[in-house]
């Protein structure tokens, strides 16, 4: 008797929407209200770590992207180089 060939069935997974591409050297971003904060001011700071606070701005203030990170973004707000949470960025 002739062994029954397998069944295959091929899945072709659905392609999944990109989602906006992070902003790039020289793009203008908005500083914004992360989601579900409670006060309507945003702090940038003087080092990527986020511990020396350098100005607060309010909600919308634009400013150029220097450098995107997953955590903390470089930006140029108001002649200076500044950090700020990535969740406070709007692109």
């Amino acid at each position: 008797t002739a062994t029954p060939t397998p069944l295959v069935q091929v899945i072709t997974p659905k392609p999944q929407q990109a989602g906006p591409a992070a902003p790039k050297a020289g793009d203008t971003i908005t500083l914004a209200i992360a989601a579900g904060g409670s006060s309507n001011q945003i702090t940038v700071y003087h080092d990527a770590a986020m511990t020396q606070a350098k100005a607060t701005y309010t909600h919308g203030k634009q400013a150029m992207m220097l450098q995107y990170g997953t955590n903390s973004c470089m930006i140029y707000v108001e002649g200076g180089v500044a950090y700020v949470s990535t969740w406070n960025v709007n692109y």
